[in-house]
């Protein structure tokens, strides 16, 4: 498997976004100029939580089952209560 076509960085204006991915080439990290902005914790091939550089939960996988293109259907995963 490899990430070769996945997009690891670009530049918009002074603003540097990179993003970070694990050996299943899944995206697990954001930084924004160099400082850690989100990361992403998956289930499988599931994205189940994205968090803020604080560690706050900023989607889970039923906002991101919701944000889906109608006429797809797609089972979101259990996440656990933290």
């Amino acid at each position: 498997m490899g990430g070769a076509n996945k997009l690891k960085a670009f530049n918009w204006g002074s603003q540097r976004v990179e993003w970070a991915y694990n050996g299943l080439v899944q995206r697990v990290l954001e930084t924004l100029n160099g400082v850690a902005s989100k990361g992403f914790i998956w289930g499988g091939a599931d994205m189940l939580l994205e968090k803020n550089a604080a560690h706050t939960i900023t989607k889970n996988s039923t906002e991101m089952v919701s944000s889906e293109s109608a006429g797809q259907t797609r089972k979101a995963a259990s996440i656990p209560q933290i």
